[in-house]
């Protein structure tokens, strides 16, 4: 799905592009939000163009859900989740990692404890709940993206996403080091 909104505000054009695509052919649906922004006093001048996202804010507010959803599969799971994300605690780039993530203070502690390994890691964000909350969350994001696209049918989206959730074997087995006190 693709949605383009080209709109002028004082002498200048936006061009805001909203997608939900595997364009990049990586096997994958994904969000992005662009944009576009020109000046036009004598001829055309670009002031700015990508992931403009406090640009994208400023005029329209309503595309927050889709600046947040960014990069994260059509599940809402941010590209790189487990990798990036437990990088950026260990590096304590809290900010980075709640807004990457989008958790809160107290998922942020909770998962301080878990950056030893990808499979701790992957863990604790399933523990969490996080991927029924990002699904959630791109559930709405599909909805209204296909209002502005004028979809009544939503499309099938391919892959697997970005993230392998661990077997229950393994889930289990990490549950128990942290019933245990491993993680403490």
């Amino acid at each position: 799905m693709k949605y383009e909104n080209i709109f002028f505000k004082n002498d200048i054009e936006y061009k805001i592009e909203i997608k939900l695509d595997d364009e990049h052919k990586n096997g994958h649906d994904d969000f992005s939000i662009t944009a576009s922004i020109c000046q036009y006093k004598h001829a055309p001048n670009i002031i700015i163009d990508g992931c403009c996202h406090q640009k994208i804010l400023m005029v329209r507010p309503e595309y927050a859900i889709f600046i947040r959803l960014h990069l994260s599969d059509w599940k809402g799971v941010p590209m790189h989740a487990v990798e990036n994300g437990s990088y950026f605690i260990k590096e304590k780039e809290y900010d980075a990692a709640k807004s990457l993530l989008r958790i809160s203070d107290y998922e942020l502690e909770y998962l301080k404890k878990f950056t030893e390994s990808k499979d701790y890691f992957t863990y604790a964000i399933q523990r969490l709940g996080l991927l029924e909350r990002w699904k959630a969350e791109a559930d709405i994001a599909i909805a209204y993206l296909m209002r502005l696209c004028k979809r009544e049918k939503c499309p099938k989206f391919k892959g697997v996403g970005h993230f392998k959730p661990l077997s229950k074997a393994k889930f289990s087995k990490i549950a128990k080091l942290e019933e245990n006190g491993y993680f403490n």
